[in-house]
């Protein structure tokens, strides 16, 4: 779906990592099935590569979604470095 939404994309400029970036994007409001509500979608295009985000609250805008899973990812390599740092991250519970 991807491909052929490609053509579709428009420029945003974004806020990311500390910096205005432009970036090709596509939404799309879709059903999901296994929610059993719309989200918005998402499709985000790089020179060869493209990713897909969804948010169930239908109010945000295309470059307020980009930016925060922007943030998110931001926060989820800053625990991945703090485990390293604290010799965790060979470490994994799976049950109480």
């Amino acid at each position: 779906m991807a491909k052929t939404v490609q053509q579709k994309a428009r420029s945003y400029t974004v806020n990311l990592y500390g910096k205005q970036r432009e970036v090709r994007a596509y939404s799309r409001v879709v059903m999901l099935k296994t929610l059993k509500r719309p989200v918005q979608v998402v499709w985000v295009f790089r020179r060869t590569q493209w990713i897909a985000l969804f948010t169930t609250d239908l109010s945000l805008s295309v470059t307020q979604i980009i930016e925060y899973y922007g943030a998110r990812w931001k926060i989820k390599s800053g625990f991945k470095e703090l485990k390293q740092d604290i010799g965790s991250h060979k470490n994994q519970c799976r049950n109480a």
